[in-house]
């Protein structure tokens, strides 16, 4: 599992690569944005549409998967994402990864079935494992502390037409 694991953090960063083939291979921190300061400070602001050009490459990942049907970016930390959605089968990448092979972190995903891939549904809810390692979505476990979503509360949401900017205002757990 460690071998399959460490396989699956470089995939990962081949994917970030593939859906920014312009930035800087050294750069391990996501790409930042310059959202609206008035949207990002009221919670009833969120969602808003970034004004920014959309940064992901979509064409390109939908080389590698064309199930890839949006991305997932927390600055600050390892989130950074493709999200997948297998149609006909809302469970298959709880354990496979983003080329389809098994994989025990599987990759993030929506279920088809009660979400729609234009995330046009009123909530729509994505799942990711909670990896000891730090990957996947680990990191959302900080900010049940005030002080990480003090530092950043932004989560930079890009779907095949348009990138949503999302402010954390509430975590429970």
């Amino acid at each position: 599992q460690v071998i399959q694991i460490q396989q699956q953090r470089q995939l990962d960063g081949e994917m970030s690569q593939i859906a920014r083939p312009s930035q800087d291979p050294s750069a391990t921190a996501a790409p930042t944005a310059t959202p609206d300061p008035s949207a990002a400070q009221d919670p009833s602001a969120s969602p808003t549409t970034a004004p920014v050009a959309q940064e992901i490459d979509f064409d390109a990942l939908h080389e590698e998967n064309d199930e890839i049907v949006a991305w997932i970016t927390l600055d600050g930390t390892v989130i950074d994402y493709p999200i997948l959605c297998r149609p006909g089968d809302d469970a298959y990448y709880h354990t496979h990864n983003v080329k389809g092979q098994e994989a025990v972190a599987g990759a993030i995903y929506i279920q088809g079935s009660y979400n729609s891939t234009d995330f046009s549904d009123f909530h729509t809810v994505i799942y990711g494992h909670n990896m000891a390692d730090g990957s996947m979505f680990h990191s959302l476990m900080s900010y049940t502390e005030k002080s990480a979503w003090d530092y950043n509360s932004l989560i930079f949401f890009d779907t095949l037409k348009e990138r949503h900017i999302y402010k954390i205002f509430a975590v429970f757990k």
